[in-house]
């Protein structure tokens, strides 16, 4: 008997969390179907989906757990392979460098500080004119900024591409 009530509230515990982490899997599928759907991304085969299953097969992203709105911030280097990133919410954030099947988790910061403000405010009027006034880099990346929130158990992803903004006097 002790047993069964165990093993009872032991799943009803494992499948009440309600957070992002329930279905991860899945959320991340939904990312990259905006990105797709939206017209930011022309190939469905998404390099940046399967970094983002191995960072959570690796129990890197276990702070999204209670989270109900989640940021992502991702991009590529042609220059040198790397795969950048940025997953964050209110309680905690893993930035990190992808290459070759090798992740570095030791990098100080994978964007500004600005660029992550914006994006967290969800702020893409002014995300664009960043882009148009302060893009002037030679090769700017393609940064593609993602808002995930949960309510109700509904998961609504909203996503955007930009390119990379600097303004030396602000994001030093």
């Amino acid at each position: 008997m002790r047993t069964k009530i165990f093993t009872i509230c032991f799943l009803f515990i494992l499948f009440s969390d309600d957070g992002i982490s329930q279905s991860f899997k899945s959320i991340s599928k939904e990312i990259s179907k905006c990105e797709f759907r939206t017209g930011l991304k022309k190939v469905k085969k998404d390099t940046f989906y399967i970094i983002r299953e191995k960072l959570y097969s690796i129990e890197k992203l276990d702070f999204i757990a209670k989270s109900d709105t989640l940021f992502l911030i991702e991009s590529y280097s042609f220059e040198n392979g790397d795969y950048y990133g940025l997953i964050w919410n209110t309680l905690d954030q893993l930035g990190y460098v992808y290459n070759n099947g090798i992740f570095r988790f030791d990098v100080d910061k994978v964007y500004t500080d600005y660029t992550c403000k914006l994006v967290q405010d969800w702020d893409t009027t002014s995300i664009r004119k960043e882009e148009e006034l302060n893009s002037s880099m030679m090769n700017p990346r393609n940064i593609y900024a993602k808002r995930v929130v949960k309510r109700n158990g509904n998961v609504e992803v909203e996503c955007i591409k930009f390119k990379e903004f600097f303004l030396l006097n602000r994001d030093r």
